[in-house]
């Protein structure tokens, strides 16, 4: 087994829907508008287990947070389900989602020199965005979305030795999913 702990910068741009219904929906780049930052320093962990004698069977964990939020004056009138926000007000903006991934592989080819195996998994997103928005008439939240998000998902990992104690080691996860717009 091994854990793994790390990290890495993540650049975004975000085109975030708010609206009750996809008549009166409208979509912002949260970044321009909003104040988001456009780039993040994200933490990750990994783990990763061969349960057995014959270490075939595989279980991966993972875990990364991209959290941020934002401030901003708008520069241009917008409107929310039907209600104006003028040209400089105030709005905090929050946009956070975390990606949690689990996944069991076989290894359909291994030797002591490499492994290939296939395996199905899941990704679950907990996922949080919205405005607190600033006006002369007071302030005012706008929902986004607080949902947490389930993502089957198929998995090919390989592992192949490069020279001794030197592996090179891949994985891919590959999901397909329609909902809406999205």
């Amino acid at each position: 087994g091994s854990v793994r702990f790390g990290g890495f910068i993540s650049a975004f741009d975000s085109t975030l829907p708010f609206g009750t219904d996809a008549g009166a929906g409208v979509t912002f780049n949260a970044e321009d508008l909003f104040g988001l930052e456009t780039s993040l320093t994200v933490f990750r962990a990994d783990a990763m287990f061969r349960p057995g004698k014959s270490l075939r069977h595989q279980l991966d964990f993972t875990y990364a947070s991209y959290h941020r939020d934002g401030e901003a004056t708008l520069s241009r009138e917008i409107t929310i389900d039907g209600e104006p926000y003028p040209v400089g007000a105030r709005v905090e903006s929050v946009f956070n989602f975390d990606i949690i991934r689990a996944t069991y592989s076989y290894a359909i080819l291994q030797d002591e020199r490499m492994r290939i195996a296939m395996g199905l998994g899941i990704y679950v997103v907990p996922l949080k965005y919205g405005l607190e928005i600033e006006t002369s008439g007071g302030r005012s939240s706008v929902e986004g979305a607080e949902t947490t998000l389930p993502l089957p998902a198929v998995a090919l990992r390989s592992e192949f030795q490069l020279i001794p104690k030197l592996f090179l080691n891949a994985g891919i996860d590959a999901m397909y999913l329609e909902f809406s717009d999205f």
